[in-house]
C-alpha cells in the first residue's frame, strides 16, 4: 500500500493568528506585483493521495487584492519554499488577508451548495 502524502504546515512562527486551513505563505517580492503573495491551503482543500499524485491548492493574491486559485503538485510545493520568501500571516497587508478570508468564505459557501 502506498503511503499517502500529507503536507506539513509551516511552524507557529509563520502562522501566528492564521486560520487553520493555511499551510504556508510566500512573498514573490515587489518585482511581481500581479502575483505577489501565495497562500497555500490545507485541511478541507486537500485530498490525501500518494506523493506522486498529490496536489496542493493555493490562492495567489496581487498587491491590489486581485485573487485567483491554483493547484501545484506536491513536489513543486515542497520545493517552492526555496524559490520564494516565506512570510508571516500577520505580515501580510490587511487588505490581502481580508481578500483571502473573503475568498475562503465564498469557496466554502459554494462547496456547501454543491454538496
Amino acid at each position: 500500500m502506498l503511503n499517502l502524502y500529507k503536507p506539513r504546515r509551516a511552524s507557529k512562527r509563520w502562522l501566528e493568528c492564521a486560520p487553520e486551513w493555511v499551510l504556508s505563505i510566500h512573498d514573490a517580492g515587489e518585482k511581481h506585483p500581479n502575483d505577489r503573495y501565495d497562500v497555500f491551503l490545507c485541511g478541507d482543500h486537500y485530498a490525501p493521495a500518494p506523493y506522486s499524485e498529490a496536489w496542493v491548492s493555493y490562492y495567489c493574491v496581487s498587491e491590489s487584492g486581485a485573487i485567483y486559485c491554483g493547484e501545484m503538485n506536491a513536489a513543486d510545493c515542497a520545493a517552492y519554499r526555496y524559490r520564494s520568501k516565506r512570510i508571516r500571516w500577520i505580515d501580510l497587508p490587511l487588505h490581502v488577508r481580508a481578500c483571502v478570508m473573503a475568498r475562503e468564505k465564498r469557496d466554502r459557501a459554494f462547496a456547501e451548495i454543491a454538496a
